[in-house]
């Protein structure tokens, strides 16, 4: 079964490559199809991946999958590659949390470590996608006079396409996050410390991307997205909370940057999944925040 689900996920590959996301089918006649075939070999190959995960039969499957994935995590392509591949790049994330579960083995040496440099190098995949959409806002009145459409209609096509882009890039974020909490617990089985490592990796590369160009932006927002999920999926696990918090206060307003606000959201999420350990200290922030922030506003100019 795994032999023979591994060569059509391979052919799919291979005739996958040949296509273009945007080329048009077309019948024996000249009229164009009403069945899209990239979009059904693309999702031909997401099944025939979440097949070969299901299939798996030991550690050596489990590498040879992720060894597939990240290999495509970490392809160089354009925006319109991305996205049409969404259906099988959000397959590839959910397929190292799962493979995770199933062989605790390759949770910290293969899974972890690559969720973590998704999230935070990040993967071109992930980097494509949230550059694009800044330059769709950046670029959504530029249009020349050639064009077909109008105006109006160019703002309504661009917030659309940047919208997609967007939506794609958060749900992508989402799945890897949930992927890398999946990998953590399991990878306690076989490493005790690999959460405050995973922790450590992350906090370091919050420090690091200080930058304000836009790759130190995503990794950023990327890296306290990515604590807040940990906090709240591993609600309970000693130390967690207290260690994310810690990282949190240190990033807090230093330098101050509108990431303070997602980072003050990640605390309340954690609250609200039950954080208790640290709900004395989160409040005590939360109080000096709004003291400062209305002594400011009703200081004399």
């Amino acid at each position: 079964m795994h032999a023979f689900v591994l060569q059509l996920f391979s052919s799919g590959q291979a005739e996958l490559s040949t296509r273009q996301p945007d080329s048009v089918e077309k019948d024996r006649s000249g009229r164009e199809v009403a069945v899209n075939k990239f979009k059904m070999l693309v999702l031909s190959n997401a099944v025939c991946l979440e097949l070969l995960v299901w299939a798996a039969l030991d550690d050596q499957d489990a590498d040879m999958i992720c060894t597939k994935i990240i290999d495509k995590m970490t392809a160089q392509h354009g925006h319109r590659y991305v996205i049409a591949h969404m259906p099988l790049n959000l397959t590839g994330i959910q397929a190292l949390g799962k493979l995770s579960e199933k062989f605790p083995a390759i949770a910290t040496t293969i899974a972890i470590p690559a969720l973590c440099d998704f999230l935070l190098t990040p993967s071109p995949v992930l980097a494509k996608l949230a550059i694009t959409s800044d330059s769709s806002e950046n670029s959504r009145y530029h249009s020349t006079t050639e064009s077909r459409m109008t105006k109006a209609q160019q703002q309504i096509h661009d917030s659309s396409t940047m919208g997609k882009k967007r939506a794609s890039f958060d749900r992508l974020r989402l799945i890897a996050i949930d992927s890398l909490c999946r990998g953590l617990k399991a990878g306690l089985a076989v490493e005790r410390d690999c959460i405050q490592a995973c922790l450590a990796s992350v906090s370091t590369k919050l420090y690091i991307a200080k930058n304000s160009d836009s790759v130190s932006n995503v990794v950023c927002e990327n890296a306290i997205i990515a604590l807040g999920g940990i906090g709240v999926s591993l609600v309970g696990y000693p130390g967690v909370s207290e260690a994310i918090l810690q990282i949190y206060h240190q990033r807090f307003s230093n330098p101050p940057t509108p990431l303070d606000t997602l980072i003050i959201t990640c605390l309340a999420d954690m609250i609200i999944a039950g954080c208790t350990t640290i709900y004395d200290e989160v409040m005590k922030m939360f109080t000096r925040i709004t003291i400062e922030s209305s002594s400011g506003s009703y200081s004399p100019v």
